[in-house]
């Protein structure tokens, strides 16, 4: 795979670095109602100054497995948060850009990566051309999109990866949709847990070849399961 320059696409604030707003092309689904209360809540949470979360080795085996996949190249941060993974995956020599829609997470991304581009960018839209990734990496952030529109999510991670190209995909293992609550009734989460032959027909059913999968524990509670997947 052939390395690329990662261009800078609708600036509207070139003076404060690497950090942008994506203009829609119109032709984005708007967001649900969840999926606004999802990103209100992490706007509120990014004010209590979380910066990169402490488990910053968390994924350290999976990113492991990931570069013996992908070796290099430059790969997509689909729902970058704090930025806690793409400064991992800056560090081990990928080009990375990381999308997030909350502008509270993504100006501790912006803080924390000074080389790496962000976006403010929507999921269903994501403002990049056709095969322009070598890879994408995303945790724990898909399972913050409803069941019903998670293919059209997929799909433009896959549009933008190149053929052959690799991707790492995490949410909660589980069933059902619902809301979380925050410490205050106001600040609520949805999402969308998944079993794991559930994701992976998704995945398969959208042009990915699965690699590898596993399942990961944080804490007592939270089990994660995860994907290593090709484009196809």
């Amino acid at each position: 795979m052939t390395k690329r320059p990662i261009i800078p696409l609708r600036r509207q604030i070139p003076s404060e670095g690497e950090f942008h707003y994506w203009k829609s092309s119109g032709k984005s689904i708007p967001l649900t109602v969840r999926e606004e209360h999802t990103i209100q809540f992490y706007d509120k949470m990014s004010l209590q100054s979380i910066g990169v979360t402490p488990e910053r080795q968390f994924w350290k085996d999976q990113m492991d497995d990931f570069q013996r996949y992908l070796k290099g190249g430059s790969v997509l941060d689909v729902g970058c948060g704090a930025g806690r993974d793409l400064e991992e995956l800056a560090g081990r020599g990928y080009q990375c850009v990381g999308i997030d829609a909350s502008n509270g997470m993504l100006l501790h991304a912006y803080l924390n990566n000074p080389y790496c581009v962000v976006y403010n960018m929507s999921m269903y839209d994501l403002g990049f051309p056709d095969g322009y990734f070598d890879g994408f990496w995303s945790s724990a952030s898909l399972h913050h999109i409803q069941k019903s529109r998670v293919d059209l999510v997929l799909g433009e991670m896959r549009r933008v990866t190149a053929d052959g190209g690799i991707g790492f995909i995490s949410v909660r293992e589980g069933r059902g949709e619902f809301p979380r609550h925050g410490e205050e009734e106001s600040r609520i989460r949805y999402f969308a847990l998944y079993h794991k032959d559930e994701l992976a027909d998704r995945l398969t059913g959208n042009g990915f070849e699965i690699l590898g999968d596993g399942r990961k524990k944080r804490g007592d509670l939270i089990e994660f399961i995860y994907f290593f997947v090709k484009r196809v």
